[in-house]
């Protein structure tokens, strides 16, 4: 890229510290996801639940009890396979980032001071479906392609190595399409902006972070309170509640409003409102739920999720329930889960097929 070009960019992103400018429709492309999202979960060294996941995924396929650390988690249905693995540092080096309607699959890599060098990412989703990631739609083959994300040296916000402010330029690419990102880390908050080749900008993130210290660590934990985006569909806003535990209590954003009530951050109570979805003719269609669903959820002494109750009056044929069966390891943990669901036919309560998921999980370097 011609050095004209890179003081342009720059200009810009210096621009976009505190308002972003003009954005025009027809240089925005559909694929564009934020990454700082992605950086939080990388970087907090866990998947955490939160309500906007979507249904079928299980709230307990990432954890075990607190007092186990598992260096990797595979979780499948036998069609899907979703990968957790973290390094010795306790960064991720490998996650699913779940968003109401799909999944990112992310592989992480790091030097050896703890810096983001590189993450893939690459949709779970089928190439002929469309997921919500953030605020940004992952529409079509496109989210069947693979992103490379390149990031300058010691790319560590927040951090005893990050200078602050504006990071060097980001290079993302997907197939031939090449895209220059830049993110400035202030302390209350980190913006995230996208061009394209010529420089053209493309989108624009704000999201206000939460700093926590953590014991044993040279970086503080952030977490994300809001995400704010702008791009050619104009500004949308993406909120994050937490409750006294530091769980996700609710999602508020363009795909609806989540909520859940935790005890020892297992949800107990789950509620949804999705919002209208696109029907792809500019008009808007009632998502299949008509109302509001609400879940409760069983656990017992253990752990082990019990049941799930689903209550949804739009739905006649919903499954009222869901109930689990398990095989665990030596040490208490499932490995193995058949989820089984009930339902109401003409005032019988059936058990339906069941879907199994399986675990592995590894404690040691071998995995």
């Amino acid at each position: 890229m011609r050095p004209r070009r890179i003081v342009s960019l720059l200009f810009l992103s210096i621009s976009l510290f505190y308002m972003p400018l003009c954005i025009s429709a027809q240089e925005q492309p559909a694929a564009i996801f934020p990454l700082i999202p992605l950086l939080e979960t990388a970087f907090s060294g866990e998947v955490r639940w939160r309500p906007d996941w979507p249904v079928d995924i299980p709230p307990d396929g990432f954890s075990l009890s607190a007092e186990q650390t598992p260096l990797s988690i595979i979780l499948s249905n036998g069609a899907e396979t979703f990968s957790f693995k973290r390094n010795s540092a306790g960064l991720l080096e490998e996650f699913p980032y779940f968003s109401q309607n799909g999944c990112l699959q992310v592989k992480a890599a790091y030097a050896a001071s703890g810096a983001m060098q590189n993450l893939n990412v690459v949709s779970v989703i089928p190439a002929d479906g469309a997921a919500v990631v953030g605020n940004a739609a992952v529409v079509g083959n496109a989210a069947a392609k693979n992103w490379n994300i390149e990031f300058p040296p010691d790319f560590f916000p927040f951090s005893d190595i990050s200078p602050g402010g504006l990071f060097p330029v980001i290079t993302v690419t997907q197939g031939d399409s090449v895209f220059f990102v830049f993110i400035v880390e202030n302390p209350a908050f980190l913006s995230e902006t996208w061009y394209d080749e010529e420089g053209n900008l493309l989108a624009y993130f704000k999201t206000p972070v939460r700093l926590e210290t953590v014991t044993g660590r040279f970086f503080k934990q952030w977490r994300i309170q809001s995400l704010q985006s702008w791009d050619a569909g104009g500004l949308r806003s993406e909120e994050y509640f937490f409750d006294a535990g530091g769980s996700i209590s609710e999602v508020r954003s363009p795909a609806g409003v989540f909520s859940a009530l935790y005890h020892n951050r297992q949800p107990r109570y789950w509620q949804r409102q999705p919002a209208p979805v696109a029907d792809g003719s500019g008009a808007l269609q009632e998502p299949v739920s008509l109302g509001m669903s609400r879940l409760s959820l069983q656990w017992d002494g253990q752990g082990l999720l019990v049941s799930l109750r689903f209550e949804d009056d739009a739905v006649a044929d919903a499954p009222l329930e869901y109930r689990y069966e398990y095989e665990r390891d030596a040490a208490g943990n499932w490995i193995k889960r058949q989820d089984i669901a009930i339902i109401n036919r003409l005032g019988v309560f059936v058990p339906q097929g069941a879907q199994a998921w399986s675990r592995k999980i590894s404690f040691g370097e071998n995995r």
